[in-house]
């Protein structure tokens, strides 16, 4: 008899062997597609715990998107990115799609751009669209990552280029981005949107603008260059050489973090300043990723040639941890740097302790916002990587926890109190550092009196940075000539981030460490050869120009500088020569002792140029001055559009005149502060005063016989009063990009176009007078990015002049207690707010018989 066979029991090494045989056969399937249909390269490769698990990935997603969507657009308050294409272009988006989720590339193919129609908020535009991401986790099909162009130089939020993206990518963004706007850092537009493909929704997405020349435009800062970190130009601005060879450096420094940039080409390269906010905010994400230069994106500003970063790809994670994190070596090139760092540790503690609860109040008011949108996106139950990863609905909590957790660790860190000194008697010399990361300022000595001590206060604080990882700074100063070495018994202290008072600690041996020394004040820079009639007095530091001078080539004075010229000078510029100040200036003239500008020869001069900084403008005073026959230059060290250019000042001009100029403006300030009173520009080629970023008045100015504008104002606060302008060839008032000015009693008289204010802003006219202009007033938009503008006309006077008003849609004019004056009835338009008068042969008659029918 055969004997019976036993069935083998089912044991858990033969369960686990089954499910490793599937596992390799899904990978063996999934490598065998990717090597035998793509081209590897070098950047292509994973790790292998990427490589195994990415075919486990695509399964769960596949079967979690075959489900219904659940989204209920009808009740969704944000907008709808409805996309069509053509089949033969979804089925070509679909196969990059898959080279990315098989490969996760790099390569330029995922790069390429698909013709699309989109529709959003009701209006349609032409777009191409194309794959945005080089990783395989910004591509989930069918809802992938898009980055979106508009055609036919249309716009949409007023960007013309755009990424809809998965929001767990840069929710984590808002709250350093909403923080970054409180310290005038650039803020990039961003919004929550539903993406839909033919009518049907398909997932939740985040709006985010792409940086461009718009983004710049709205923040404030024109015609400068936007750069990736990695060296990519983004818009090349209106100055691309010299802002190219700034990015270059700037960019060699971001891709270096073995090195150390020094303090000296840190502040030639960068605007300090925001700078520190900026770094101050990555950090205390607790994750470098903000810092990788690929990541990261920059403006190079034409005026100060120095770069500002923007808050980009922030994810947050545990600063304990930071220096152990995937990007650790990433930005320390900056925060070795150890005076960058008593800025940055400064500005760090303030996030850390008084900038917290409004930073997660508003992430609270996002999530809340949004949250339930969010909650219908088919991606919400299904976990991200990464030290911010996780499940969307725990978002929230776990940023409050991880921001909280940073910002006791980092006060902790910042307020530390240890501070060791030695002193080297033979050198005499102080070194001081310490053991934590707290950064300190020395104030005072003790030294021995008799039996006792007395206390020595210092002129000026001396301050010591604190340790930053393994790198230990040592303070070397030098003693005061007064104090003996021996001498010495202790240093007072105070600790910069909370005001701790400290104590130092002696130490008999050598303070073990890297030796850091440096004068906090400027040293006086050296000058350029000076013609005659310009001397300098060192001990002063100023530059005095009196009698008549002659600049052949130019004339550079550095900074460190007063320069005063003296009543009655004569300056005698020779062709394309130009004047370039960095310091305070008094160019006082007297009505009896005139001071004049003027060429040497036929051919215009280039420019006269103040150039300040945004963090120290300039004090500059003008009186009895003339600036006659300039054509603007690019030769200096900055783009001057004006023959005289005047950037970061507090400017006050009284009885300024130019004129027979060839420049593209006669007279620009820019980024200033001004009063201005009486002056006078005439006879010019293009603009007669183009004010750009300024605040403060103009009274009784007189412009005559321009070609282009008579005054034009771009993202200002200005009060004009008395304004007079005859004869310019197109605009008499131009108002743009956001400006808010006040005009009061002010006349132009034979424009193309009496007032135009566009690009969102917000004007108010008291008592304007236009005469015999083609058009009186319009309103429109000119660039995109900024939107509708709107205007306030009270006592507006209007004679003689052909078209009333031109408003485009969405733009807003009030009239109030107007009148208009015309030949007749039939010839004026009604418009609510405005009296139309008819005076018979108004046409014949003369100038100064028709302002007195302005204001009877």
């Amino acid at each position: 008899m055969r004997p019976t066979s036993e069935k083998s029991p089912l044991c858990w090494w033969r369960v686990l062997l089954w499910f490793a045989l599937v596992a390799a056969l899904l990978l063996g399937a999934d490598l065998a597609e990717r090597f035998a249909l793509y081209d590897i390269t070098k950047k292509d490769k994973g790790s292998l715990v990427r490589l195994a698990r990415r075919p486990v990935k695509d399964s769960l997603l596949g079967l979690l998107h075959t489900a219904p969507s659940s989204i209920d657009t009808s009740v969704a308050e944000v907008p709808i990115f409805d996309f069509y294409m053509k089949p033969e272009d979804e089925t070509f988006l679909r196969s990059r799609i898959a080279r990315v989720q098989l490969i996760g590339t790099h390569d330029e193919l995922t790069k390429e751009e698909l013709p699309a129609r989109m529709t959003v908020d009701g209006t349609d535009y032409d777009v191409r669209v194309k794959l945005r991401g080089r990783q395989y986790y910004h591509v989930v099909r069918p809802r992938q990552s898009l980055r979106v162009d508009l055609r036919h130089g249309r716009s949409y939020r007023g960007s013309t280029l755009f990424n809809l993206i998965d929001p767990f990518d840069k929710t984590g963004d808002q709250v350093f981005l909403w923080e970054s706007k409180e310290h005038d850092l650039i803020a990039w537009d961003t919004t929550m949107g539903i993406l839909a493909v033919r009518g049907e929704p398909l997932g939740v997405v985040q709006y985010v603008e792409q940086p461009r020349i718009e983004t710049g435009d709205r923040a404030g800062r024109p015609e400068g260059m936007f750069f990736r970190g990695s060296g990519e130009p983004y818009s090349q601005g209106a100055d691309p050489v010299r802002c190219g060879k700034v990015v270059e450096r700037v960019v060699r420094w971001l891709g270096d973090t073995t090195a150390t940039i020094s303090w000296e080409e840190l502040d030639e390269l960068f605007d300090v300043e925001r700078l520190r906010w900026f770094t101050a905010l990555t950090e205390f994400s607790g994750d470098g990723h903000g810092f990788a230069d690929f990541n990261m994106k920059g403006f190079c500003d034409p005026v100060s040639l120095r770069c500002e970063m923007l808050i980009w790809d922030t994810r947050f994670g545990d600063w304990s941890t930071v220096a152990d994190s995937q990007f650790a070596a990433e930005g320390t090139q900056l925060l070795r740097c150890d005076r960058f760092r008593l800025l940055h540790d400064q500005a760090l503690y303030v996030l850390a302790s008084e900038r917290l609860a409004p930073m997660l109040a508003r992430a609270e008011e996002f999530f809340t916002r949004f949250g339930e949108l969010l909650a219908q996106d088919p991606f919400y139950p299904f976990p991200r990587g990464g030290p911010d990863g996780g499940f969307m609905k725990d978002r929230p909590l776990k940023l409050r926890r991880t921001l909280e957790k940073n910002a006791a660790d980092i006060r902790a860190a910042l307020t530390g109190t240890h501070l060791a000194y030695r002193v080297d008697a033979a050198a005499r010399t102080l070194e001081l550092a310490s053991d934590d990361r707290g950064p300190k300022e020395l104030v005072a000595l003790e030294l021995a009196d008799g039996d006792g001590s007395v206390r020595l206060e210092l002129p000026r604080p001396l301050e010591i940075p604190g340790r930053y990882r393994e790198h230990r700074p040592v303070r070397v100063v030098a003693l005061p000539a007064e104090v003996a070495p021996e001498a010495l018994r202790g240093v007072f202290a105070r600790n910069l981030c909370g005001g701790a008072e400290v104590r130092g600690v002696v130490s008999r041996e050598p303070l073990v460490g890297e030796r850091v020394s440096w004068e906090s004040a400027r040293p006086l820079p050296p000058l350029p050869e000076l013609p005659a009639g310009v001397v300098a007095d060192r001990e002063r530091a100023e530059i005095v120009i009196a009698g008549t001078v002659r600049v052949a080539r130019e004339l550079a004075l550095p900074r460190g500088w007063r320069v005063r010229v003296e009543p009655g000078t004569e300056i005698l510029l020779a062709p394309e020569a130009f004047v370039e100040i960095r310091g305070p200036l008094d160019m006082l003239g007297t009505a009896d002792a005139p001071i004049l500008v003027r060429r040497s020869g036929d051919a215009p001069w280039g420019a006269f140029a103040v150039v300040g900084e945004r963090a120290a403008p300039l004090r500059v005073n003008l009186a009895y001055t003339t600036f006659r026959g300039g054509a603007g230059s690019n030769a200096g060290s900055v783009r001057c559009t004006g023959s005289v250019a005047l950037y970061f000042t507090e400017l006050s001009m009284d009885h300024v005149t130019v004129e027979q100029n060839t420049s593209e403006d006669a007279i620009n300030p820019k980024f200033s502060n001004v009063s201005a009173r009486d002056c006078l520009y005439r006879d010019g080629a293009s603009d007669a005063v183009d004010y750009d970023f300024c605040r403060g008045t103009d009274v009784r100015t007189r412009i005559q016989r321009f070609g282009n504008d008579g005054i034009d104002v771009s993202g200002s606060r200005l009060r004009i009063e008395g304004l007079v302008v005859e004869d310019v060839g197109d605009k008499g008032l131009s108002v743009g990009e956001g400006s808010k000015p006040e005009y009061y009693d002010v006349t132009v008289i034979g424009a193309h176009t009496g007032v135009a204010v566009k690009d969102r802003s917000d004007a108010r006219f008291e008592r304007l007078t236009i005469v015999r202009a083609d058009t009186a007033v319009k309103l429109y938009v000119k660039k995109a990015s900024f939107g509708p503008s709107r205007a306030l006309f009270h006592e507006l006077a209007v004679l003689d002049t052909p078209a009333m008003a031109v408003v485009d849609q969405g733009c807003e004019v009030r009239f109030e207690d107007g009148r208009r004056l015309g030949g007749g009835a039939d010839e004026m338009r009604t418009f609510e707010g405005i009296r139309n008068e008819v005076v018979p042969g108004i046409g014949t008659l003369a100038l100064p018989e028709l302002l007195r029918l302005a204001r009877p």
